[in-house]
């Protein structure tokens, strides 16, 4: 399944790095995490994601951002995963080969290439 990101205006923020007993969230590992829950406008769930560290993009929200997020459930959990930068330039890309391909449909999109990510060609590799 891919993600699907969507423009969202977050109506509520709320970070811990706490449980409800006021213990630290670590992993068995002993590392610290943080959980961050969002309530984006016109929708009541609350979603929920893992804040690894300061540098993470879910830490950073705050309520009032505009933010590009993919809202998904997952069990009986509901996630979001925030855009990367990489998120974000492949959605340009899908947006341009999608005008190319109107423009010139004999031309073949990277899907139809079998040329993916996880596909590496030996014969494609110099070395």
């Amino acid at each position: 399944m891919s993600k699907q990101f969507k423009e969202y205006v977050l109506e509520k923020v709320f970070t811990s790095d706490k449980n409800k007993e006021g213990n630290p969230f670590v992993t068995k590992g002993g590392k610290p995490f943080k959980k961050v829950g969002i309530l984006v406008q016109g929708n009541e769930q609350w979603y929920s994601a893992i804040a690894w560290d300061d540098r993470s993009a879910a830490g950073k929200l705050q309520t009032g951002d505009l933010a590009m997020l993919n809202l998904y459930k997952e069990g009986d959990f509901f996630n979001f995963d925030v855009a990367s930068k990489f998120d974000l330039l492949e959605m340009r890309v899908e947006k341009l080969e999608a005008l190319a391909a109107v423009a010139t449909p004999d031309v073949p999109s990277q899907q139809t290439v079998g040329n993916t990510a996880d596909t590496v060609n030996p014969e494609d590799i110099p070395w």
